[in-house]
Protein backbone atom coordinates (compact mmCIF):
# COMPACT_ATOMS: atom_id res chain seq x y z
CA UNK A 1 0.00 0.00 0.00
CA UNK A 2 1.06 3.61 -0.59
CA UNK A 3 2.07 5.89 2.27
CA UNK A 4 1.82 9.16 0.39
CA UNK A 5 3.09 11.60 3.08
CA UNK A 6 6.21 9.44 3.53
CA UNK A 7 6.75 8.99 -0.24
CA UNK A 8 6.97 5.22 -0.02
CA UNK A 9 5.23 1.88 -0.45
CA UNK A 10 4.77 -0.46 2.49
CA UNK A 11 4.38 -4.24 2.35
CA UNK A 12 2.43 -6.03 5.08
CA UNK A 13 2.57 -9.75 5.85
CA UNK A 14 0.93 -11.74 8.62
CA UNK A 15 4.34 -12.95 9.76
CA UNK A 16 6.34 -9.74 9.65
CA UNK A 17 3.84 -6.91 9.81
CA UNK A 18 4.41 -3.73 7.83
CA UNK A 19 7.85 -2.98 6.37
CA UNK A 20 9.25 -0.51 3.87
CA UNK A 21 8.99 -2.01 0.40
CA UNK A 22 9.92 0.81 -1.93
CA UNK A 23 10.98 4.44 -1.55
CA UNK A 24 8.93 6.40 -4.09
CA UNK A 25 10.18 9.97 -4.41
CA UNK A 26 7.53 10.61 -7.06
CA UNK A 27 4.71 9.39 -4.78
CA UNK A 28 2.58 6.38 -5.62
CA UNK A 29 -1.15 6.18 -4.99
CA UNK A 30 -3.50 3.31 -5.99
CA UNK A 31 -1.86 -0.10 -6.54
CA UNK A 32 -2.90 -3.42 -8.11
CA UNK A 33 -0.98 -6.66 -8.66
CA UNK A 34 -1.31 -8.41 -12.01
CA UNK A 35 -1.36 -12.23 -12.53
CA UNK A 36 2.41 -12.18 -13.17
CA UNK A 37 3.02 -10.63 -9.74
CA UNK A 38 3.94 -7.21 -11.15
CA UNK A 39 2.86 -4.01 -9.45
CA UNK A 40 0.80 -1.53 -11.44
CA UNK A 41 0.26 1.80 -9.74
CA UNK A 42 -0.66 5.46 -10.06
CA UNK A 43 2.31 7.82 -9.88
CA UNK A 44 1.37 11.28 -8.61
CA UNK A 45 4.38 13.41 -9.57
CA UNK A 46 5.07 11.63 -12.87
CA UNK A 47 1.32 11.87 -13.63
CA UNK A 48 1.39 8.38 -15.07
CA UNK A 49 0.42 4.72 -14.67
CA UNK A 50 3.55 2.66 -14.00
CA UNK A 51 4.24 -1.09 -14.02
CA UNK A 52 7.06 -2.49 -11.89
CA UNK A 53 8.45 -5.93 -12.73
CA UNK A 54 9.75 -8.34 -10.10
CA UNK A 55 13.34 -7.41 -11.02
CA UNK A 56 12.62 -3.72 -10.35
CA UNK A 57 12.38 -2.62 -13.99
CA UNK A 58 9.64 -0.04 -14.52
CA UNK A 59 7.54 0.83 -17.57
CA UNK A 60 5.20 3.78 -18.03
CA UNK A 61 1.94 2.32 -19.34
CA UNK A 62 0.18 5.67 -19.76
CA UNK A 63 1.00 9.35 -19.27
CA UNK A 64 -1.71 10.61 -21.63
CA UNK A 65 -5.25 9.69 -22.67
CA UNK A 66 -6.62 10.33 -26.16
CA UNK A 67 -3.45 12.33 -26.75
CA UNK A 68 -3.96 14.64 -23.77
CA UNK A 69 -1.55 14.71 -20.81
CA UNK A 70 -2.91 13.54 -17.45
CA UNK A 71 -3.44 15.17 -14.12
CA UNK A 72 -2.30 12.96 -11.23
CA UNK A 73 -4.04 9.53 -11.45
CA UNK A 74 -5.63 8.43 -8.18
CA UNK A 75 -6.83 4.83 -8.33
CA UNK A 76 -6.98 1.94 -10.79
CA UNK A 77 -8.60 -1.42 -11.41
CA UNK A 78 -7.22 -4.29 -13.48
CA UNK A 79 -9.98 -6.02 -15.47
CA UNK A 80 -9.75 -9.81 -16.00
CA UNK A 81 -9.07 -9.33 -19.72
CA UNK A 82 -6.02 -7.16 -18.95
CA UNK A 83 -7.60 -3.74 -19.51
CA UNK A 84 -6.71 -1.14 -16.87
CA UNK A 85 -9.21 1.49 -15.78
CA UNK A 86 -7.88 4.48 -13.85
CA UNK A 87 -9.36 7.64 -12.38
CA UNK A 88 -8.32 11.24 -12.93
CA UNK A 89 -9.78 13.37 -10.12
CA UNK A 90 -11.23 16.80 -10.79
CA UNK A 91 -8.35 19.27 -10.74
CA UNK A 92 -8.60 22.00 -8.12
CA UNK A 93 -6.78 25.26 -8.99
CA UNK A 94 -4.99 25.29 -5.63
CA UNK A 95 -3.80 21.70 -6.15
CA UNK A 96 -2.66 22.46 -9.69
CA UNK A 97 -0.62 25.42 -8.48
CA UNK A 98 0.93 23.48 -5.59
CA UNK A 99 1.97 20.53 -7.78
CA UNK A 100 2.85 22.67 -10.84
CA UNK A 101 0.27 20.90 -13.00
CA UNK A 102 -0.53 22.65 -16.31
CA UNK A 103 -4.08 23.89 -16.88
CA UNK A 104 -4.64 21.94 -20.13
CA UNK A 105 -4.28 18.43 -18.67
CA UNK A 106 -7.07 15.85 -18.77
CA UNK A 107 -8.91 15.54 -15.46
CA UNK A 108 -12.27 14.62 -13.97
CA UNK A 109 -12.77 11.38 -15.89
CA UNK A 110 -12.14 7.64 -16.13
CA UNK A 111 -9.62 6.26 -18.65
CA UNK A 112 -8.92 2.77 -20.02
CA UNK A 113 -5.60 1.28 -21.07
CA UNK A 114 -6.26 -1.55 -23.54
CA UNK A 115 -4.84 -4.94 -22.63
CA UNK A 116 -2.37 -4.77 -25.51
CA UNK A 117 -1.17 -1.36 -24.33
CA UNK A 118 -1.79 0.21 -27.73
CA UNK A 119 -4.51 2.68 -26.74
CA UNK A 120 -5.52 4.85 -23.78
CA UNK A 121 -9.05 6.19 -24.11
CA UNK A 122 -11.41 8.42 -22.16
CA UNK A 123 -14.29 6.06 -21.32
CA UNK A 124 -15.69 8.25 -18.55
CA UNK A 125 -17.02 10.98 -20.81
CA UNK A 126 -19.78 8.79 -22.27
CA UNK A 127 -21.22 7.97 -18.84
CA UNK A 128 -20.93 11.45 -17.32
CA UNK A 129 -17.95 10.95 -15.00
CA UNK A 130 -17.03 14.31 -13.41
CA UNK A 131 -15.05 13.94 -10.18
CA UNK A 132 -13.85 10.34 -9.74
CA UNK A 133 -11.58 8.94 -7.07
CA UNK A 134 -11.79 5.24 -6.19
CA UNK A 135 -12.62 2.56 -8.77
CA UNK A 136 -13.34 -1.18 -8.63
CA UNK A 137 -14.91 -3.79 -10.91
CA UNK A 138 -16.10 -7.38 -10.95
CA UNK A 139 -13.96 -10.46 -11.52
CA UNK A 140 -16.18 -11.27 -14.50
CA UNK A 141 -15.32 -7.94 -16.08
CA UNK A 142 -18.93 -6.89 -16.72
CA UNK A 143 -19.50 -4.16 -14.11
CA UNK A 144 -17.51 -1.23 -12.72
CA UNK A 145 -18.01 1.20 -9.83
CA UNK A 146 -16.40 4.58 -9.21
CA UNK A 147 -16.72 7.43 -6.75
CA UNK A 148 -18.00 10.66 -8.32
CA UNK A 149 -18.08 13.66 -6.01
CA UNK A 150 -20.97 13.30 -3.54
CA UNK A 151 -22.19 9.94 -4.92
CA UNK A 152 -20.83 6.62 -6.15
CA UNK A 153 -21.89 5.21 -9.51
CA UNK A 154 -21.81 1.96 -11.41
CA UNK A 155 -21.99 1.07 -15.11
CA UNK A 156 -21.97 -1.85 -17.50
CA UNK A 157 -18.68 -2.73 -19.22
CA UNK A 158 -19.30 -3.43 -22.89
CA UNK A 159 -17.38 -6.01 -24.91
CA UNK A 160 -15.23 -3.25 -26.45
CA UNK A 161 -14.26 -1.88 -23.03
CA UNK A 162 -16.53 1.17 -23.19
CA UNK A 163 -19.09 1.89 -20.47
CA UNK A 164 -22.86 2.29 -20.59
CA UNK A 165 -26.03 2.38 -18.46
CA UNK A 166 -24.66 4.40 -15.51
CA UNK A 167 -26.64 4.63 -12.29
CA UNK A 168 -26.14 5.70 -8.67
CA UNK A 169 -24.72 2.92 -6.49
CA UNK A 170 -24.42 4.88 -3.22
CA UNK A 171 -25.84 8.23 -2.19
CA UNK A 172 -22.59 9.32 -0.56
CA UNK A 173 -19.11 10.18 -1.77
CA UNK A 174 -16.09 8.03 -0.97
CA UNK A 175 -12.35 7.70 -1.28
CA UNK A 176 -11.71 4.02 -2.04
CA UNK A 177 -14.24 1.29 -2.88
CA UNK A 178 -14.72 -2.46 -2.44
CA UNK A 179 -17.41 -4.97 -3.40
CA UNK A 180 -18.25 -8.24 -1.64
CA UNK A 181 -19.50 -11.55 -3.07
CA UNK A 182 -23.12 -10.50 -2.51
CA UNK A 183 -22.67 -7.42 -4.67
CA UNK A 184 -22.68 -4.95 -1.78
CA UNK A 185 -20.62 -1.79 -2.19
CA UNK A 186 -18.31 -0.56 0.60
CA UNK A 187 -17.52 3.17 0.84
CA UNK A 188 -15.36 5.26 3.14
CA UNK A 189 -16.70 7.76 5.68
CA UNK A 190 -15.12 9.84 8.43
CA UNK A 191 -15.93 7.26 11.11
CA UNK A 192 -15.50 4.06 9.10
CA UNK A 193 -16.94 2.07 6.19
CA UNK A 194 -20.55 2.17 4.98
CA UNK A 195 -22.12 -0.82 3.20
CA UNK A 196 -24.75 -0.38 0.46
CA UNK A 197 -27.13 -2.79 -1.27
CA UNK A 198 -27.91 -2.97 -4.99
CA UNK A 199 -30.58 -0.25 -4.58
CA UNK A 200 -28.02 2.21 -3.16
CA UNK A 201 -29.40 1.93 0.38
CA UNK A 202 -26.98 1.98 3.31
CA UNK A 203 -27.51 -1.29 5.18
CA UNK A 204 -24.51 -1.49 7.49
CA UNK A 205 -21.50 0.27 8.96
CA UNK A 206 -18.05 -0.81 10.15
CA UNK A 207 -16.43 1.55 12.65
CA UNK A 208 -12.73 2.27 12.16
CA UNK A 209 -10.49 4.02 14.77
CA UNK A 210 -9.52 6.73 12.26
CA UNK A 211 -10.83 7.96 8.91
CA UNK A 212 -10.20 5.28 6.24
CA UNK A 213 -8.90 6.02 2.76
CA UNK A 214 -9.27 2.68 0.97
CA UNK A 215 -10.04 -0.99 1.48
CA UNK A 216 -9.50 -4.34 -0.24
CA UNK A 217 -10.73 -7.89 0.36
CA UNK A 218 -7.90 -10.42 0.54
CA UNK A 219 -6.40 -13.27 2.50
CA UNK A 220 -6.46 -16.92 1.50
CA UNK A 221 -10.26 -17.11 1.22
CA UNK A 222 -11.06 -13.43 0.65
CA UNK A 223 -12.73 -12.93 4.03
CA UNK A 224 -10.18 -10.43 5.35
CA UNK A 225 -10.99 -6.79 4.64
CA UNK A 226 -7.79 -4.74 4.71
CA UNK A 227 -8.25 -1.03 5.42
CA UNK A 228 -5.81 1.85 5.00
CA UNK A 229 -6.38 4.95 7.13
CA UNK A 230 -4.67 8.24 7.95
CA UNK A 231 -1.82 6.91 10.11
CA UNK A 232 -2.41 3.17 10.21
CA UNK A 233 -3.71 0.06 8.48
CA UNK A 234 -6.40 -2.26 9.87
CA UNK A 235 -8.08 -5.56 9.06
CA UNK A 236 -11.57 -6.90 9.71
CA UNK A 237 -12.68 -10.52 9.37
CA UNK A 238 -15.85 -10.79 7.29
CA UNK A 239 -18.50 -13.52 7.09
CA UNK A 240 -18.86 -12.69 3.40
CA UNK A 241 -15.81 -12.86 1.10
CA UNK A 242 -14.90 -10.22 -1.40
CA UNK A 243 -16.27 -10.35 -4.94
CA UNK A 244 -14.38 -12.92 -6.98
CA UNK A 245 -13.45 -15.12 -3.98
CA UNK A 246 -16.73 -17.01 -3.60
CA UNK A 247 -16.67 -20.62 -4.82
Amino acid sequence: FSDIPSNNMQRWTAEGGSKLFLDRKSRSNGIVVDPQGRLIFCEIDKRAIVRRDKDGAETILADSCDGQKLTAPNDLWLAPNGDIYFTLPKLRPSKAKKDAIPENVLNGTLCRISADGKSVTNVGKAVGVEAPNGVVGTSGGKQIWWTDGTVCKTAKINTDGTLSDPKVAAKVGSDGLAVDARGRLYTTAKEGLAIHDAEANEIGFISVPESPSNMKFGGVDGTTLFITARTGAYLVKSKTPGEGFAK
